[in-house]
């Protein structure tokens, strides 16, 4: 018995937490049930174990609810179930593990494995979330510019296809707390890379519907977006399609969001009170960043012309502090038609700290460069802005093929392994059409989650440079993400920018610290050769202050 319930201690100290409990009751269950076999065939004893110790077998799980942005967990008396590495469909548990009799016909939980099994390969609870999934099809997605530099490249529109959905042939592959734990939760969206037609047919068959194909080139390869039926989580039509196609690679159409924004005191970030129109100059209590970072006017000449990449939120492109030279400033789109209301704060500042006027009460630091502005947020069915990873695909494709030198990235989301490969590739310097070519440099905000949370992609890819932010007084902003993946700190609290309708105020956040960064870096970018224009050259050429205790801090 102490061995049975030792060995479960181990197996579910590695398993996901709530299950612990449950895991190790069952255990016991099962020691104590061995136990009482065992003493049945001694002669009588003093103590007896009471009935009630004995598990019944009773099947367990945890089926996650998304709460404002992060998740938690409850009990529900269905199983869920983990995908194996490759992605193989498993196949559907022909009976649950119940309580069987041994051969002196004692009541018998079932074993460990055969728990673990069920765990796995159980069928998953019809939840009215599932239910009420809306059955939409997915918006058509469109590229516009406001100049002829920003327009993107030709597209191939996929073809719509109705099928009728027969979910009960499809095998069984639930695993929802799984899919909250990788940032899959809610995911009606599947892509293929290069899929053929005859797998398409079979996509079809199943229920899914086709809504697009697109040529990513920066990938070299087409990449096509499957919407999955009602009755299908993200994982059971991967395992389904997969089991149909073991051939084709599949992902999750993964889900971005812009950093929550919030003042010192965890309030919302909302327009200062002291918000106004701009009346030219900037004085250093608001200014206080450029002086922070030792910044310099003349340096903004080795900026010039300099391509620098924008994937952010829309922008209030008719500021003064951006109407002064529209020439400088390409703006597409990228997305549904369906966008957000006002869904330019966040872009607007970010892109006022780089390309402000100088003349203006928010000046930027590199104005004289040629920005590059991806708007890939639409209105989710909250209203909240939100992104996915296709998207994603299609800003860095069109920045790969404009030759962006460096982009600055203010969202966040799951490790995703499209975007992941797509970041590595535009980092590597290589050759094209003959002449060789530096790879592009990635300055991403690290997060707002706290010190508690995980890491935020993609500033955590390792071609990234990922910002934190510090204050006026140069401590750590208290609500940016920590660990090992944070490479540089810049002033992120309460930095003066430009908002919507021609305003002025206060924002924090790392995703106001990174413009910075990024402009430190396009200051040095023409001083280095093109074979060494990488984020560890760049890195080790930036003056830096050591702030804290000695050495790198998390």
């Amino acid at each position: 018995a102490i061995c049975w319930v030792v060995a479960g201690i181990f197996i579910a100290s590695s398993l996901p937490d709530l299950r612990h409990v449950s895991i190790l009751s069952q255990v016991w269950g099962i020691a104590a049930a061995y136990a009482k076999k065992e003493r049945s065939k001694e002669p009588k004893n003093n103590w007896e174990i009471p009935k009630s110790e004995v598990s019944s077998g009773t099947e367990f799980s945890a089926k996650g609810e998304q709460s404002s942005g992060s998740y938690r967990t409850q009990s529900t008396p269905e199983a869920d179930q983990k995908p194996n590495e490759e992605n193989e469909p498993s196949k559907p548990s022909a009976k649950s593990s119940k309580a069987g009799t041994d051969p002196d016909g004692q009541a018998i939980p079932p074993t460990l494995h055969g728990l673990l099994k069920q765990w796995f390969t159980s069928p998953p609870p019809e939840t009215s979330s599932t239910a009420a999934r809306s059955s939409r099809s997915a918006p058509r997605d469109d590229l516009t510019a406001r100049s002829q530099a920003a327009k993107g490249g030709p597209r191939v529109e996929g073809t719509k296809v109705d099928a009728p959905v027969n979910a009960k042939a499809l095998a069984r592959r639930p695993a929802a707390d799984l899919a909250l734990r990788l940032g899959w939760s809610g995911h009606t969206q599947i892509l293929a890379r290069n899929i053929p037609a005859a797998t398409l047919e079979k996509a079809t068959a199943l229920g899914m519907k086709v809504d697009s194909s697109r040529d990513i080139g920066v990938l070299g390869y087409s990449v096509t977006r499957l919407s999955i039926p009602q009755s299908m989580n993200i994982f059971q039509a991967m395992a389904a399609l997969q089991q149909a196609a073991p051939d084709t690679a599949l992902y999750a159409n993964q889900q971005y969001r812009l950093h929550p924004q919030s003042n010192d005191d965890g309030a919302s970030a909302r327009p200062s009170p002291e918000a106004a129109k701009p009346t030219g100059g900037c004085s250093p209590e608001h200014c206080y960043g450029a002086t922070a970072i030792g910044w310099q006017d003349h340096l903004r000449i080795c900026a010039r012309d300099l391509k620098i990449g924008i994937i952010d939120t829309g922008i209030d492109g008719s500021h003064p502090a951006l109407s002064h030279d529209p020439e400088r400033i390409n703006y597409g789109t990228i997305g549904p038609e369906k966008r957000v209301a006002g869904n330019d704060l966040h872009g607007t500042g970010v892109l006022a700290l780089l390309a402000g006027d100088p003349r203006s009460s928010t000046p930027g630091l590199i104005p004289r460069a040629k920005f590059y502005v991806a708007d890939i947020f639409f209105a989710d069915e909250n209203g909240q802005p939100v992104s996915t990873t296709l998207h994603l695909l299609e800003a860095l494709d069109w920045m790969n093929r404009l030759q962006v030198e460096i982009i600055n990235l203010s969202l966040s989301g799951p490790k995703d392994d499209l975007v992941q490969m797509a970041i590595a590739k535009m980092s590597r310097t290589r050759t094209e059409d003959g002449e060789a070519r530096s790879g592009t440099i990635f300055v991403s905000a690290a997060g707002n989650g706290g010190p508690g949370a995980p890491p935020s992609y993609p500033a955590a890819y390792a071609e990234v440079v990922a910002v934190t932010a510090v204050g006026r007084n140069l401590n750590g902003y208290r609500r940016a993400n920590q660990g090992d993946y944070i490479d540089i700190a810049a002033p992120g609290v309460d930095i003066w920018t430009a908002l919507p309708q021609g305003r002025q105020g206060f924002q924090t956040g790392t995703s106001f610290a990174t413009p910075y960064v990024t402009a430190v870096v396009a200051s040095l970018y023409r001083t280095l050769p093109i074979g060494v224009r990488t984020k560890g050259d760049i890195l080790q050429r930036i003056p830096v202050r050591d702030l804290g205790a000695p050495g790198p801090d998390r």
